[in-house]
């Protein structure tokens, strides 16, 4: 809800992206995380970080230490990086702790990206392997542990800001996008029910 408020309220193209794929990617890993680590968010934590989140975006704040509260906030609910072995725990962390270094700002270096790597490592180690499949309706490959190393890779070249590691970064990540399609389609298709 509290994303949908900042949505509503947006008035810059970063506050756009701290609303809808930053809290959309908090939203889902706290969805996950809850699941596989079994606790829950009470009410008051949950009100707690909304207002944290809000008054963060909406502040006059520097972008890069609001962005950095409104992570380290919602690192405090979901009880810090959840790490195994599987590609989703170890690619959220690393996406997790991105935009936690966007105070780097202060130095020169490129801020915002640090929040727009941080989503990216995120959706990639999160929709990639289990929304992608079922959107073509296939089983779930059984995806390499490395698989996050695409996104973390082409992040940390992108970060570096000169011209042709940029370069290199995006045809990485297409790349990365090109072999999970690939890896998705491989897989048994499941036909499409009836409608109820």
């Amino acid at each position: 809800m509290a994303g949908l408020a900042a949505l509503a309220f947006a008035g810059s193209p970063w506050q756009l992206a701290m609303s809808f794929p930053a809290a959309s990617a908090m939203s889902l890993m706290l969805r996950v995380d809850s699941a596989k680590r079994k606790f829950s968010v009470g009410f008051a934590t949950a009100v707690a970080f909304a207002a944290v989140y809000l008054a963060s975006i909406f502040s006059p704040l520097p972008r890069p230490a609001a962005t950095a509260l409104a992570f380290a906030a919602f690192l405090a609910v979901v009880r810090g990086v959840y790490i195994s072995r599987e590609p989703y725990a170890w690619g959220t962390a690393v996406g997790r702790l991105l935009p936690l270094l966007s105070p780097l700002g202060f130095l020169g270096l490129p801020a915002d990206h640090f929040l727009y790597m941080g989503i990216a490592v995120i959706m990639f180690s999160l929709c990639i392997p289990w929304f992608v499949p079922s959107v073509f309706l296939r089983q779930v490959p059984k995806w390499r542990n490395h698989l996050p190393l695409v996104p973390i890779a082409a992040s940390a070249l992108r970060l570096t800001g000169v011209g042709p590691l940029v370069g290199i970064s995006a045809v990485l990540l297409m790349a990365g996008g090109a072999y999970a399609a690939y890896a998705v389609l491989r897989e048994r298709a499941f036909p499409l029910g009836p409608p109820p």
